[in-house]
C-alpha cells in the first residue's frame, strides 16, 4: 500500500491488489503518486465541499485513464482520498473523502465515539473508478480520522479500534495510535498489507 501526501490537508492511501514487482507496474506507482501530487494543487480551502468532492472523484478518474490505462499497466487499487477543507473563521474544519474498494475512512469524535463513514465495493481503482463516492464529515476540535487499509482494520471490531483510539497515549500521539491499530491487527491474526493513518 501507498501514502502520498498532497497539498496541505491532502492525503491518499492506495492499496494495490496486484504484484507491483513488474518495471511497468513500478513505473505506475511513481507515476500515480506524481500525478497525485501535482493535481491536489487545485483542491483549494475555498472550494465547497460539493466542488471538492467532485475534484477529488475527478482525480481518481484521472489516475486510472491518465496513467494505469495510458501505461497499459496491469494495476487495480482501493483508495481513499481525504481533503480537509480548514474553516478560515471557525474552529471547525470539513473532511471530503472519495472511496473505491476496501480501504476505510473512520471519524473518531473528541468524546470517544468511532464512527465508520465508507462503505466497502467491488469497485477498484483501475478498472472502476467512475463508480467512486464521496462522502462529507464535519470535523470540531479533537475530532481524528482514521484511514486504514483491509489489512489494517479486517481483524479489528468497530468496538476494538474505538478502544485504541480512545486510549490516553494514542489520543496525545497520532502515529502511537496509527502503530497501535497495526499491532493489535497483526496479533488478531492478520496476514494482509497493512497500513493505518490517524490525522
Amino acid at each position: 500500500s501507498y501514502v502520498v501526501k498532497g497539498k496541505e490537508g491532502f492525503t491518499a492511501l492506495l492499496d494495490f491488489d496486484s504484484k507491483t514487482g513488474d518495471r511497468n507496474s513500478q513505473d505506475a506507482v511513481l507515476a500515480i503518486e506524481e500525478y497525485i501530487k501535482q493535481n491536489t494543487t487545485r483542491i483549494g480551502d475555498d472550494l465547497s465541499p460539493e466542488n471538492a468532492a467532485a475534484a477529488l472523484v475527478g482525480l481518481l478518474q484521472g489516475i486510472e485513464s491518465d496513467v494505469i490505462k495510458a501505461r497499459g499497466a496491469d494495476l487495480t487499487a482501493s483508495a481513499t482520498l481525504v481533503k480537509i477543507l480548514r474553516k478560515k473563521s471557525e474552529d471547525a474544519a470539513e473532511a471530503v473523502i472519495a472511496q473505491l474498494g476496501n480501504t476505510r475512512a473512520y471519524v473518531a469524535r473528541a468524546n470517544g465515539e468511532l464512527e465508520l463513514l465508507t462503505s466497502d465495493s467491488t469497485d477498484k481503482l483501475g478498472t472502476g473508478a467512475d463508480k467512486a463516492v464521496a462522502l462529507f464529515t464535519g470535523l470540531f476540535p479533537g475530532d481524528r480520522l482514521l484511514f486504514a487499509t483491509y489489512g489494517a482494520h479486517d481483524k479489528l471490531t468497530l468496538d476494538q479500534l474505538r478502544i485504541i483510539l480512545k486510549d490516553p497515549e494514542s489520543k496525545k500521539k497520532n502515529e502511537a495510535a496509527a502503530k497501535r491499530i497495526l499491532e493489535e491487527a497483526v496479533k488478531a491474526g492478520s496476514v494482509d498489507d497493512r497500513t493505518a493513518i490517524v490525522v
